[in-house]
Formats: structure tokens, C-alpha cells, sequence
């Protein structure tokens, strides 16, 4: 059922990359009990005049870990609230450098599971539960296909600045570090936020982690050369000034890998049902409800309705984007136009055969694209400076 947690967020006047408060956010702190707020007394201060290139010797998180020369938000006139010891509090950014030191103990699997399984119950339903669930401990093992498009939008890996927004449990962070990538995660719930230190642990690797919500990142602007959001425009409050901060914390000319759900989805991705997407709100839900696929019980507080959910049109979702600064791509129309677009049913590949033999498999991809698939996978280029 996607990534439940992520931020619901209300306007407030004065954050970072938004001092003057128009269309800045914050996180409703009611859900989680209190997770990072990137505003002036909760961690963070006003520079005066903003000190563009200025840099902290150390960073502190929950007056422990140390995050070594990680640049300020001064590009928008922010910076991290100095402590009365003269360090610098960075608010919840756990841990420090990527791999660990030789002495460094590795987190053994059975506290993984401990930690993740509160947070799969709610799909007990599933047929497929018990594989489902492997995959869910076992994630960054089956990263290889979103590695695959990463690479065909950024290149190769290896030093790339890497922000994974909506991070999860972790699984995509990890395999992208694990491949050189210089990672920082994202993640709204603080519980998720462990798993990650966890999940990084076991391979020897510490990524920098930061609780926060997709509406107000506490980071630096044009800081990254590429950003992945997975399976989270649907859960945010909102989109648009989520994918404002897409925008803005990434460099001229980097990357952004999107998913976003089908408003005509015939298989709805998150509760598994045919049709509903075709139907009233209302409707859905209390067929959902009659099958069994709610999130009654589930771990989180996050109680998110099929209706409170973020689905797209296609042309939409592209003009909006277009709108923020982004050129857009299909990365599924791409890799159809190389010849690289696989389809697992062998009956799938037949039809599909037939219509390039007739020069018609774009035009039929472009229909399923509009009326039936699940989901969209987009890459978006920040245009502009």
C-alpha cells in the first residue's frame, strides 16, 4: 500500500527556501509526535545578511552524531540554530560519513525484522504475503530495475549526490550507496528513519538520514545532482510544493525520478482492486472496506483514505511539473522507442509484436498510458537557475 506517513503538512510563514512564507509548509506534528521542523526556534535561525558558501566544521543530531562539513540552507538565509557550546544542531540528521570504521558493529537481521514488522501487517490480506514480506526485508536486494533507470537518466552511480526523498525502509538508499552513490535519505516517519540506520548497517554503510517533511526540506539549495521519489507524490499533502522543493534543492540541470499513480488505474496499485479508480470516491472506499484492505490496525497513525490520496491524469501531472520548471520524460516511452521495454507475459509480448509490425505500439502505449496503467515513472530535468 505504498509509504504510509508521509507528511501532511499546513502553511506557515517564514521557512527555509521560503522566508518570506509564500507557499512554505510545515509538518503537522500531531501525527508522529513531533518529528523535525526546519522553522526559527525549532532548530533553526535567520542569517543576516545570508552568507552564501559558509560551512560548519561539525553538525550535531540529538547532541551525538557528528555530519562533517555539511554545507547550510544559507542559500535561502537559514542556517542550523548554533548550541551554547559553540556546536551546530542540525535537527535529526542522524549519522555521518557512508561507511563505517573497521571497530563498527553491523545491526544483525533479526532487529531488522523486529523493527519492520509492526509495518507489514496491515497487508496480511496479500496471497502472496510471505514473499511479500522477504522483499520488504530483504529491499535493497531487489532495487535493480529502479538502479536500471536511474542509470539510463544520470549515468553511472559512483559519486553521484543522491538525495532518495520519501526513503521508506530504506532498501533503494542502501543499494544506490552500496553502488557508490552518495546518499542522503528522507523520510517523514521516525520509525522508518531507524529502519534506514538499521538496513545501512548491516552492510557496513551510515547514511545520512533526515526527518522531515517533502514540503519544507531542511537542506541546501541546488545541493543534489539527482533525487528519486518512489511511490510517494500519492501520500503528500501537497504535490505541488513538494515538487517545488524537488526543484529547488537540486543543481542546474539535475535529475529527479518520479512515480505517480493513474487517476484511471484499472488495478489500483495500493489496495490491489480492479476498477475502483472508475468509481465514486465513496464507492471505492466502501468496497475496500467490505474486502478487507483498509489500514484498520496498522502500526501507523496515518489512517490515509483512497480519497486522500494524490492519483493523476497524465497530461496533468506533465503541465504541472512544466509549470514548477521541468522537462519531462516518460523513462517506459523511452525504453519502448530503444527496444528495451520488457513485458513478462508472454501473451503481452505476442500483442505487442503484432502492433510494431504495424506501427502501432506507440500509439497503443500512449492509450494504455491515458486509460489503464497503474502508475507513471517520469524523469524530470530542472530547467533554469
Amino acid at each position: 500500500m505504498g509509504k504510509p506517513g508521509f507528511p501532511l503538512s499546513q502553511p506557515v510563514v517564514g521557512a527555509p527556501g521560503d522566508p518570506a512564507g509564500r507557499g512554505a509548509v510545515r509538518q503537522a506534528h500531531r501525527r508522529w509526535g513531533n518529528p523535525v521542523s526546519p522553522f526559527p526556534n525549532r532548530g533553526w535561525e535567520r542569517l543576516a545578511p545570508p552568507q552564501a558558501g559558509v560551512r560548519f566544521d561539525r553538525l550535531t543530531a540529538g547532541g551525538e552524531t557528528r555530519f562533517p562539513n555539511f554545507p547550510t540552507a544559507v542559500g535561502s538565509g537559514w542556517r542550523p540554530r548554533r548550541q551554547g557550546n559553540g556546536e551546530t544542531r542540525f535537527p535529526r540528521m542522524f549519522t555521518s560519513d557512508h561507511r563505517m570504521t573497521e571497530t563498527s558493529t553491523t545491526t544483525d537481521l533479526a532487529t531488522l525484522e523486529q523493527a519492520i514488522d509492526p509495518w507489514l501487517q496491515h497487508m496480511a490480506w496479500r496471497r502472496d504475503f510471505a514473499r511479500w514480506r522477504e522483499r520488504r526485508i530483504y529491499q535493497e536486494q531487489y532495487q535493480d530495475e529502479r538502479l536500471a533507470l536511474l542509470t539510463q537518466v544520470a549515468g553511472p552511480l559512483a559519486g553521484l549526490r543522491l538525495l532518495d526523498l520519501g526513503a521508506g525502509m530504506g532498501g533503494f538508499a542502501v543499494a544506490a550507496a552500496l553502488r557508490g552513490a552518495q546518499v542522503t535519505a528522507c523520510e517523514y516517519n521516525p520509525a522508518y528513519c531507524r529502519i534506514i540506520e538499521l538496513r545501512a548497517a548491516r552492510h557496513g554503510l551510515r547514511l545520512p538520514v533526515v526527518n522531515a517533511a517533502g514540503e519544507a526540506l531542511p537542506l541546501p539549495g541546488a545541493r543534489f545532482d539527482v533525487l528519486t521519489a518512489w511511490d510517494v507524490l500519492e501520500h503528500v499533502r501537497n504535490p505541488r510544493a513538494v515538487l517545488g522543493e524537488i526543484w529547488r534543492v537540486l543543481r542546474p540541470g539535475g535529475h529527479a525520478l518520479i512515480t505517480a499513480i493513474n487517476r484511471r488505474a484499472w488495478v489500483d496499485p495500493h489496495y490491489h482492486l480492479r476498477g475502483i479508480n472508475w468509481l465514486p470516491r465513496p464507492v471505492a472506499e466502501a468496497i475496500i472496506a467490505i474486502r478487507g484492505r483498509s489500514k484498520a490496525g496498522a502500526a501507523f497513525r496515518d489512517m490515509q483514505r483512497l480519497s486522500e490520496m494524490h492519483y493523476f491524469f497524465y497530461h496533468d501531472l506533465v503541465r504541472l511539473c512544466e509549470t514548477l520548471g521541468f522537462r519531462v520524460r516518460d523513462l517506459r516511452e523511452e525504453q519502448l522507442r530503444a527496444g528495451r521495454l520488457m513485458s513478462r507475459k508472454a501473451g503481452r509480448r505476442a500483442v505487442r509484436a503484432l502492433l510494431r509490425g504495424v506501427g502501432l505500439e506507440e500509439t497503443a502505449y500512449r492509450a494504455q498510458r491515458r486509460w489503464y496503467v497503474g502508475m507513471f515513472e517520469l524523469a524530470l530535468t530542472r530547467v533554469g537557475v
